[in-house]
């Protein structure tokens, strides 16, 4: 948790916020400077690669709780990073003026640019903004928006910059194949990943990554009187054994009908969109329920330290559920499930400080922490027995 505040509390000087569950950034950041997003099975990172403020070696890439590569032994076993998904922003001569707003209540994080009029011809007041959504009800499920808006209807065409990472130590491609959608001349791309050194030789498994996305064409985006807005899905899943049925198959539970499937024709329609995001805040605000409160008379004085006090308390739980969700029985890693902190590694930091706080705001995220430990209570023994064995023969020895 601490590791939490501290991240927090960095992060706090360098922005202007209202109401304590909104982070609003106006000052020119350094590229690519985003937040993490998560719904506790998949996490991103959706920085720069190249941008210098990164220093966790994650920008442009995701997560998934479970998903690891290399012995687990010998070591270095980590979380694996796997390259990303959506991670874009704009060349810094298009844009005159930036503001990101961050929000924690409803989980998502948009990014909004006063364009510089070489961008959409004579239109100066034209507005850019991108919008990004990790499902907080289906878990393998990404939303990447773009808006435009000007004073009067706007035509241009708006070049995005890739920060996607295209490389990992962690994984390598296996396949990835494209699909035409002629009616909409989209196109879908599948990839395969796999991790490249099982943990345990001989018992377990490769890992495997599933990315099927809406591809945005080139990096260009299109925008007419009929079109001032589009909308980009991409599904995301993994041979993590709690992502699997009895049988071995992926579980797609709960997803819409309108969801797209391999080899269907893929079109989020606005109504579409409005019922994912509506379904996601929906989501975030069932986790939000119960929570801790700072009563003051003046909590929205941003000078004021009690909103001070509860900005870093709803962004650190903000940031615990981005790596949590009661579904998942999966632990927490220090830095979250975005970073590769320790190595992603799970520590007794859970149980000691993490856990005692889900006990009393969200008790099925509790129970998914303790799921977590009792699954592998046998290999505790195991290591217990192994401790006693090796005790008893340095006591024979020294005797």
């Amino acid at each position: 948790m601490s590791i939490f505040l501290f991240i927090i509390f960095i992060f706090i000087p360098i922005f202007r916020c209202d109401p304590s569950r909104i982070v609003v950034r106006d000052k020119d950041p350094s590229p690519g400077f985003f937040p993490n997003l998560g719904n506790g099975m998949i996490s991103f990172d959706m920085g720069c690669p190249n941008n210098n403020a990164d220093s966790s070696g994650t920008a442009g890439s995701f997560s998934v709780a479970g998903i690891y590569n290399g012995l687990l032994k010998k070591g270095p076993s980590k979380r694996a990073v796997i390259p990303g998904v959506y991670s874009y922003t704009l060349a810094e001569n298009d844009v005159q003026s930036w503001e990101a707003i961050l929000d924690f209540e409803k989980g998502l994080f948009t990014n909004t640019s006063s364009l510089s009029p070489a961008v959409c011809g004579d239109n100066n007041g034209a507005t850019l903004t991108m919008e990004w959504i990790v499902h907080r009800k289906y878990k393998d499920l990404m939303i990447f928006s773009v808006f435009l808006e000007g004073e009067s209807e706007v035509e241009c065409e708006i070049k995005l910059v890739d920060c996607n990472s295209k490389h990992s130590s962690d994984v390598h491609l296996v396949k990835e194949e494209y699909q035409k959608v002629v009616e909409d001349d989209e196109m879908i791309r599948s990839r395969e990943y796999s991790t490249n050194v099982e943990e345990i030789p001989g018992v377990s498994d490769l890992s495997t990554i599933f990315i099927e996305e809406m591809v945005v064409s080139q990096q260009s985006l299109s925008f007419s009187d009929q079109q001032q807005s589009h909308h980009f899905l991409a599904k995301i899943h993994s041979s993590s054994s709690f992502n699997l049925d009895k049988h071995g198959k992926y579980k797609n539970d709960n997803l819409p009908s309108y969801y797209f499937q391999k080899g269907d024709k893929v079109k989020v329609e606005m109504v579409e969109y409005e019922k994912l995001k509506r379904e996601h805040i929906e989501s975030w605000g069932e986790v939000w329920e119960s929570g801790i409160e700072v009563i003051d008379s003046k909590i929205n004085n941003n000078n004021n330290s009690s909103y001070s006090t509860a900005l870093a308390i709803n962004a650190s739980l903000f940031y615990l559920y981005n790596s949590l969700d009661s579904s998942v029985p999966w632990s927490i890693s220090p830095g979250g499930l975005a970073r590769s902190s320790y190595s992603g590694h799970v520590f007794w930091d859970c149980e000691t400080w993490i856990f005692p706080t889900f006990s009393l705001l969200n008790q099925p995220i509790a129970k998914a922490l303790l799921a977590y430990r009792t699954a592998r209570f046998h290999f505790f023994f195991l290591h217990l027995l192994l401790c006693i064995v090796t005790l008893s023969c340095l006591i024979k020895l020294i005797d």
